[in-house]
């Protein structure tokens, strides 16, 4: 059995997802490794440079990372759609559901937060729809049913147990800083992911009695903390890794 340990490498670097105004972000990119072995750094996938206005320069002796392209080389493919409803990621091991707004696509009704049905949900609904899509039958605050597997057919048909939250390190581990519009790399096979924020499992323990926890931003790439109560976001669950 391999054994992996988690690493977090940050990144800084004067980025402009939008190609508007830069700014200095930390990025926290989690990789996998057998334990005891080397911690490769993988490439960020940035490939522009900006000046401190934004405005877009020549790489050209910039010492940023659209010059250096420093780091290990992402796979080729970096995903792969496994043709049963879910994509396991070259890079990291983990597995992902396709689509990535299941609950706005297939069970709008399981969503009375705040916009009813698209998809963007209180962090306690986004356990409660991981929990029901793990036992086959997902449930609302009032017991009724929302059948659903999420396109999830990898256990022999039927769908896997061991659906989570993703932490913030991995969602962040799926950005592309190069892309914009979702910032994923090129050619991604997932679907329906929505230019907001996604929760995580994560939370700083500063913040754990305000209720409040760590989403990441799927247009501009930032992770912002949120209400758990009161700032719904949307759900993506992964399995593998931790």
């Amino acid at each position: 059995m391999r054994l992996f340990a988690q690493i977090a490498v940050a990144f800084i670097y004067c980025l402009s997802a939008l190609g508007a105004a830069a700014q200095d972000r930390v990025v926290v990119i989690p990789l996998g490794g057998k334990k005891g072995s080397p911690a490769p750094v993988a490439k960020t996938g940035q490939s522009s440079c900006y000046d401190s206005d934004g405005d877009s320069i020549s790489c050209a002796d910039s010492g940023q990372d659209g010059e250096l392209q420093k780091g290990v080389a992402w796979p080729v493919p970096r995903f792969t759609d496994k043709g049963d409803g879910t994509v396991a990621d070259n890079l990291t091991g983990l597995i992902w559901l396709m689509n990535a707004n299941c609950i706005g696509m297939e069970i709008p009704g399981f969503d009375r937060d705040l916009v009813n049905g698209d998809g963007k949900v209180t962090r306690q609904h986004a356990l409660n729809f991981v929990a029901g899509l793990n036992s086959g039958t997902i449930r609302d605050d009032l017991g009724a049913p929302f059948p659903t597997n999420c396109g999830d057919a990898s256990n022999g048909g039927t769908h896997q147990s061991d659906w989570r939250l993703p932490n913030r390190f991995e969602l962040e581990s799926l950005l592309d800083i190069g892309q914009v519009g979702p910032p994923l790399p090129s050619g991604h096979p997932f679907i329906n992911v929505v230019l907001d924020y996604y929760w995580t499992s994560s939370y700083d323990s500063y913040y754990y009695d305000l209720g409040v926890g760590w989403a990441v931003h799927f247009s501009a790439g930032d992770v912002e903390a949120k209400s758990w109560k009161l700032e719904p976001c949307y759900a993506w669950p992964v399995r593998g890794g931790e």
